[in-house]
């Protein structure tokens, strides 16, 4: 994880090493083909040989993500892995594997480092690399984009950009200071979420990010669709752009310019948000509350959320504006980068509550 400021391109050049670094390679496979096999607590898959070329390591060493995604596929529960013995364990498993039925009994197996299970995932799932996507974005985002967030996570990357011109400040007010338009990008590998683009604000003076709207649970905007004359659109306004890779790389790079453009026009109405909630007060510590269940916070991150409004009190008061600063403040203590983006989701969701 890295909050530094640097240009898009170098995001593109890390992604690109760690192609080379990882040498992904799918493999597409019945499970039945597999015997499942756990020597003290390491989880691996032997493929059976069935004549021909084996395309597959003789071992295939499966990370915690993998093991979840194959217990799920077969109806085992996880937890039990660690407490029944590993010969009842292998037993129980091997039988499920051959017997278990399902319409979808093949497996793509994401494989890294020559041996190692990233993920077992649906065969018809259509990975997108970073290093696929971000090139593709690096035409749209312009070389004078400042990256200030990165984070390459084992199951999503987030990538924060902002563009070099502050927004106005004519009254030259503080809570207005240091405000940049920028744009967030996520994606998973791993199949752990859509491909998501969505404008941002970023505060300076403390490395703040307030994303245009909520990026998880169940209304997080629309999934891309083409428009007429071949540009996409969403119908409604939408907070952010969701997108699901199906292979068409021409459909890819078209949501991914659509996105990228109308996220930058986006942020106005984020400011004109942030500009409202400034003159709006209201009774902070129920506001975080309530917004804390709302958005399934653990009660440490319920308490930093709080204390961050207190320390910033000063400068914010007991504003909407000032709730919403306190939420994307507490993320930046989350070393988790889909924790620190859903606590920033919540300090969009706090303003909207005007």
């Amino acid at each position: 994880m890295v909050i530094a400021e640097r240009r898009f391109e170098n995001v593109v050049e890390k992604a690109m090493g760690r192609v080379e670094e990882m040498n992904p390679v799918d493999r597409r496979q019945r499970l039945e083909m597999f015997m499942f096999e756990i020597v003290d607590g390491q989880v691996m898959l032997h493929p059976l040989t069935e004549g021909g070329v084996q395309l597959l390591p003789p071992t295939i060493y499966l990370s915690e993500l993998a093991v979840k995604q194959l217990m799920d596929r077969v109806g085992y529960p996880p937890k039990l892995l660690g407490r029944l013995p590993g010969k009842l364990v292998n037993l129980d498993i091997n039988w499920l594997i051959q017997n278990t039925e399902s319409s979808e009994r093949t497996a793509m197996i994401r494989i890294i480092h020559g041996d190692q299970a990233r993920a077992i995932m649906g065969s018809r799932y259509t990975p997108l690399d970073d290093a696929e996507l971000f090139s593709i974005a690096s035409e749209y985002i312009g070389d004078n984009a400042t990256v200030r967030y990165e984070s390459f996570g084992d199951l999503a990357t987030h990538i924060t950009v902002t563009w070099p011109e502050k927004v106005e400040n004519p009254t030259m007010d503080s809570r207005l200071a240091g405000l940049y338009r920028g744009i967030h990008l996520a994606n998973s590998e791993v199949g752990m979420r859509s491909i998501t683009v969505q404008s941002i604000l970023w505060r300076e003076v403390c490395n703040n990010v307030l994303p245009a709207g909520l990026d998880f649970g169940e209304n997080n905007g629309k999934l891309y669709r083409r428009g007429t004359g071949g540009r996409g659109n969403q119908g409604d306004i939408q907070s952010s752009w969701r997108f699901v890779h199906v292979g068409n790389i021409d459909r890819l790079r078209d949501f991914t310019r659509d996105a990228i453009q109308d996220s930058r026009r986006q942020t106005d109405v984020l400011l004109a948000r942030w500009k409202q909630g400034l003159t709006t007060d209201v009774d902070a510590i129920s506001t975080i509350e309530a917004v804390s269940h709302e958005g399934g916070l653990t009660q440490e991150q319920l308490l930093r959320t709080l204390d961050a409004m207190i320390d910033n009190a000063p400068v914010f008061g007991r504003t909407l504006t000032g709730v919403a600063n306190a939420f994307t403040l507490a993320a930046q203590a989350e070393h988790d980068n889909e924790e620190r983006y859903k606590m920033q989701g919540l300090g969009s969701l706090a303003l909207r509550r005007n």
